[in-house]
């Protein structure tokens, strides 16, 4: 049987409840929790080592089993290797492209302080440098994990679905990050979302955003993170 080199709806449904099901319903519970002021803020966005090292070994089984469900669909994986080029310019792509969505995210949240409560962003500085090696760890794979599914599995269908495939990834980007509050979760389903999608299309290669979204995960994404600690 020859195999395959895009994906069905039916597939894209069952990769994103394999890797994102629970995700979506713990970051709704907490969102709901949010709203309630049940939990706070800072609640939510407080992870500890052993979470991250949880969170990891997580992913990596999710990551097996899309690989398995994957092989049983005979899909071909060098329509992956094709995209995945590691290389100094992929590396330096990354961190461009992390520079400017961490511009337009402060942009974004200057621009929403003047209708809602200011954040703190010297106290937001002072917690990042704080990360230690659960969290670089956790933020290469998770920049491999979220953005291999949302530029990659899900854009991999017939050229007339793309469209559709990539408005269900914004959804599903913006669905699992309410539990950091709709405004944020918005600027990162739908404006980060929006602006991979466009670079990609340019680049046609993936490692570019696993760098700036794991740079993301490690020091938050903003400008104010460096600017603030000298």
């Amino acid at each position: 049987m020859n195999k395959i080199t895009t994906l069905r709806w039916f597939d894209i449904l069952i990769i994103t409840f394999i890797m994102f099901f629970l995700a979506i319903y713990s970051s709704t519970l907490q969102y709901f929790a949010l709203s309630n002021e049940m939990v706070s803020l800072d609640e939510n966005l407080s992870f500890s080592p052993s979470d991250n090292y949880i969170a990891i070994l997580t992913e990596f089984f999710y990551l097996v089993l899309v690989y398995f469900y994957l092989k049983f669909r005979k899909f071909d994986f060098s329509v992956f290797t094709n995209r995945i080029k590691f290389n100094l310019k992929a590396l330096f792509q990354g961190i461009l492209i992390f520079i400017f969505i961490a511009t337009i995210f402060d942009l974004y949240f200057i621009l929403i302080s003047c209708f809602l409560e200011p954040i703190n962003l010297k106290a937001d500085a002072v917690n990042l440098v704080k990360f230690d090696m659960s969290i670089i760890l956790f933020a290469l794979i998770n920049g491999f994990f979220e953005e291999i599914f949302f530029l990659g599995i899900c854009l991999f269908v017939k050229k007339e679905y793309i469209k559709f495939a990539f408005l269900y990834s914004l959804i599903i980007r913006f669905s699992f990050h309410t539990y950091q509050g709709v405004e944020t979760a918005f600027v990162i389903g739908f404006v980060l979302g929006y602006i991979f999608y466009l670079l990609y299309g340019r680049i046609k290669n993936l490692v570019p955003f696993f760098v700036a979204h794991s740079i993301g995960d490690m020091i938050g994404v903003s400008m104010w993170f460096f600017m603030l600690l000298n």
